[in-house]
């Protein structure tokens, strides 16, 4: 933990990000009075890359437990470094926005199954997107999964109407304006480029792309990523058959003499 620490934890490797209405000079001297003393490291190691084997088919897998039953599926994709990301962001929220997305109109408002939504998260390797959802009674896991793939198909299809992208560029420009009138909010901006290596200049012109994105280039994006290269996970209720039994404690017992 300690060579961890020393290899890492140095300034060489790390940002001190502020945001506000402060002196400049003044927070000069208070980050070198709590951060002046530390060393960098000369022989910082490059950071590893993780590549991943590409998905070719389905991956299916059965988890037990006494919680209730859902499914989850996942597709892998590129980092949040790249403007891939972008249009994914996009894309998730035309599946599913907790109003007007494909799978909040056709599956949730329809009570087609008990609960379904989709989200994508970034990071610095990979990417993905989930989509989960919980069956309603005597309805399989199976047929809920074949549910949310007929509205990614959907997708891919073109078949949502042009003003929910325009919405949704729109909701996000309001997040990020509010986001912005916050000192932390802009404090994480600088932290989220730093540790995911984004460069600052594609970070504060991500939304001029993101506003440039069409339909056409959903579509085309869909198709290219969602196919059958996800995972599927079957969350069933049951007991885990590789779930290990503690051993019971042997006691010896201890026979004490007063004398």
């Amino acid at each position: 933990i300690k060579e961890y620490y020393k290899t890492w934890y140095v300034p060489n490797n790390m940002a001190i990000c502020v945001s506000g209405d402060f002196d400049p000079d003044q927070m000069i001297t208070t980050i070198h009075r709590h951060f002046g003393d530390m060393q960098p490291n000369p022989n910082l190691p490059a950071l590893p890359v993780t590549t991943e084997t590409p998905i070719t088919a389905p991956i299916v897998r059965e988890v037990l437990g006494p919680d209730a039953e859902s499914v989850a599926i996942g597709w892998r994709f590129p980092g949040i470094a790249t403007k891939d990301f972008e249009t994914l962001t996009i894309l998730s929220r035309i599946l599913y926005n907790g109003k007007a997305g494909l799978i909040d109109l056709d599956l949730n408002q329809q009570q087609k199954v008990l609960g379904a939504s989709v989200y994508a998260s970034g990071m610095t390797d990979y990417s993905f997107l989930m989509a989960q959802a919980r069956p309603k009674a005597n309805q399989t896991l199976e047929q809920v999964k074949d549910l949310i793939l007929a509205e990614v198909e959907k997708l891919k299809a073109g078949d949502f109407d042009e003003k929910m992208l325009q919405a949704t560029i729109n909701n996000f420009k309001l997040t990020e304006m509010y986001q912005l009138e916050r000192n932390w909010a802009r404090a994480d901006m600088f932290v989220s480029a730093f540790i995911h290596g984004v460069d600052w200049k594609n970070k504060v012109t991500s939304m001029d792309r993101m506003s440039a994105i069409t339909k056409a280039d959903v579509v085309a994006f869909a198709n290219n990523y969602l196919k059958d290269n996800y995972a599927v996970i079957y969350k069933k209720q049951g007991k885990d058959p590789n779930e290990k039994k503690m051993d019971k404690p042997s006691i010896t017992p201890i026979v004490m003499n007063r004398d």
